[in-house]
């Protein structure tokens, strides 16, 4: 078996939010690296979105054969992907919204080929999960509920301020920002 698995374990009263997937007992592993596995899910926000968000893109990981695995990486890096390993790592210290964040982010580092981390390289990576994660229906449902604050529409959507900015970003840069409204015409 050469992609990755996912299996989603069932413990008893240890699921995050009793969705889809138990996140706590999630093991990902690769067979193509050397078998390691690692077990375990940090806890997160109880939130059957952000699990669904995160099975999805745990999928999409397995569909182009890039393992994820745990790691402690310190109290700063939420993720990184090593390329020549065809792995993610994700910080087992975050919360379910910024491993969502983190794992759709390493993600773009590996489709846009990025070798090393440059200001350049992180900026696209963050647009790409921002555009993965938000639809413009989305965001325009949210600013119009909550106003125009990157971290009321980040609490709105349950994602990171990051990937608002970044979703602001690259809409402004495809031409489509409008200063009296971010997102008044989404089509």
């Amino acid at each position: 078996m050469s992609t990755a698995t996912l299996v989603a374990g069932a413990v008893a009263g240890a699921s995050v939010g009793g969705g889809l997937y138990n996140l706590r007992r999630v093991i990902v592993a690769s067979l193509g690296h050397g078998g390691r596995r690692r077990m375990g899910m940090p806890g997160g926000h109880d939130d059957p979105v952000n699990e669904q968000r995160f099975a999805e893109l745990i999928d999409l990981c397995a569909e182009h054969h890039i393992a994820v695995e745990w790691a402690d990486l310190g109290p700063i890096r939420h993720g990184q992907y090593l390329r020549r390993r065809r792995l993610i790592e994700l910080n087992r210290n975050l919360t379910l919204r910024q491993l969502v964040a983190g794992l759709a982010h390493e993600f773009a580092h590996y489709a846009h080929d990025d070798g090393c981390s440059t200001a350049r390289a992180e900026r696209r990576a963050w647009e790409y999960a921002a555009r993965l994660l938000i639809t413009p229906d989305e965001y325009a449902a949210a600013e119009a509920a909550v106003g125009p604050s990157v971290n009321a529409i980040a609490v709105e959507l349950d994602l990171t301020g990051v990937l608002v900015e970044a979703w602001r970003r690259w809409w402004r840069n495809t031409g489509r920002w409008d200063s009296a409204t971010v997102c008044r015409d989404v089509g």
